[in-house]
């Protein structure tokens, strides 16, 4: 059976892979605001990943502190993390 954790891991591995290939292949990505939300989830789930993974949240309070978040990555944090916490439960 594949855990939360391990189900993330390959999520993760599998749209970096397509990431790659996209950035790869586009002509101008300065722009693109699509690929900078998607780039934003996979680097917000990596952090979620990592603090699973260490059983420590706590690096994590900074970008989740602000009432509003000042970058994709902590939007993205503050939409997935409450879901990700409660799998663990």
């Amino acid at each position: 059976m594949t855990t939360a954790v391990e189900k993330l891991e390959t999520d993760i591995r599998e749209r970096f892979a397509k990431l790659t290939e996209r950035i790869g292949n586009a002509i101008e990505t300065a722009d693109d605001e699509a690929l900078r939300q998607e780039m934003a989830a996979t680097a917000a789930d990596m952090l979620v990943l990592t603090a699973l993974k260490n059983q420590d949240f706590a690096f994590l309070d900074p970008l989740l502190q602000a009432d509003q978040p000042r970058s994709l990555v902590s939007a993205h944090l503050h939409r997935v993390l409450p879901a990700f916490l409660t799998k663990q439960d």
